[in-house]
């Protein structure tokens, strides 16, 4: 089972003004609802979610010419692309590994200190003598 990233309404309206004009003019997005305000907040602005669901991976990656992956980061890109901020390039090549021939540096052992007064312990038996 895949699961579907994309934009939905909620998140759709929880953009900047200039953010979904810009979005919606790049993803050639028109409005086929009304515009409906409840209590002063904007609870569509006329997207559908037909429309909406244009700004997808796969669309961001076209508009980008990118091949990253991860929606939040393909359209934090989009929306500096279009609002005209310099959008970060992503490395889509792997590094070459460098292989050097490293020795490992010397382990000192630890000093055992021997403190006066005190008996060291041999750990000998004490053998008895029998009659």
């Amino acid at each position: 089972m895949k699961i579907e990233v994309r934009m939905y309404k909620q998140h759709w309206i929880g953009l900047p003004g200039e953010v979904r004009t810009a979005l919606a003019g790049a993803f050639k997005m028109s409005r086929s609802e009304r515009t409906e305000v409840f209590d002063n907040r904007i609870v569509s602005d006329g997207y559908s979610d037909e429309a909406i669901a244009n700004i997808s991976v796969k669309n961001m990656q076209d508009f980008l010419i990118s091949k990253e992956e991860t929606f939040s980061t393909l359209l934090t890109m989009t929306v500096d692309r279009l609002l005209g901020r310099e959008v970060a390039k992503v490395e889509e090549s792997v590094a070459e590994p460098v292989v050097e021939n490293i020795k490992p540096e010397p382990v000192e052992e630890p000093v055992v200190e021997k403190f006066a007064g005190v008996a060291q312990n041999k750990h000998k038996k004490n053998k008895k003598k029998s009659k």
